[in-house]
């Protein structure tokens, strides 16, 4: 499978307009070279996804609160230990301490995502999943805050599962 993987990758190269194919084609072939699962939990705004998270971590590490929170995706895995590493738009990357984490992933703390954060990755000893899966924490959807639902959108594309999360109390919008 690989193998047919990869000629169909080297023959779409070699075409050179479908260069965005190519980058997307190999980043699946790798991920599945490797085993890896991406995992993303997905729902409107204020469903409890970090919450349910922090529940499935048996950890209060991602910010929850009243108000719509979480502005930039984060991505879990497991670590030998504990390791923030904030990603931003412009390639740059700077590791930071579990109690920074809401100056970076809140809206409260980034309000629009003014840091220009592209993504957070965590490594933590507490995933109850191998270190193959990723588990990631994305903004809400359906928000007052469109690139918040722009942004968990387009993470859907990367996923090989999604938890959508919904509640009782309101039907699913668009």
């Amino acid at each position: 499978m690989l193998g047919a993987m990869n000629k169909a990758v080297n023959l779409m190269g070699s075409i050179g307009f479908l260069s965005e194919q190519v980058l997307a084609i190999s980043a699946l072939k790798d991920r599945l070279f490797k085993r890896e699962l991406i995992v993303s939990v997905v729902g409107q705004f204020k469903r409890g996804k970090s919450s349910l998270i922090n529940v499935l971590l048996n950890d209060e590490l991602l910010p929850v609160g009243i108000v719509p929170l979480t502005t930039v995706v984060t991505e879990i895995r497991r670590g030998n230990r504990f390791r923030a590493l904030v990603k931003y738009f412009n390639g740059s990357q700077r590791e930071i301490g579990r109690t920074e984490l809401p100056e970076y992933v809140s809206e409260q703390k980034n309000k629009g995502n003014l840091k220009n954060v592209s993504s957070v990755k965590l490594w933590t000893q507490r995933t109850p999943f191998g270190s193959n899966v990723t588990l990631v924490d994305t903004p809400g959807v359906g928000s007052v805050h469109q690139h918040n639902t722009e942004t968990s959108y387009s993470y859907v594309e990367k996923s090989d599962a999604v938890l959508f999360l919904l509640s009782v109390d309101s039907p699913v919008s668009q």
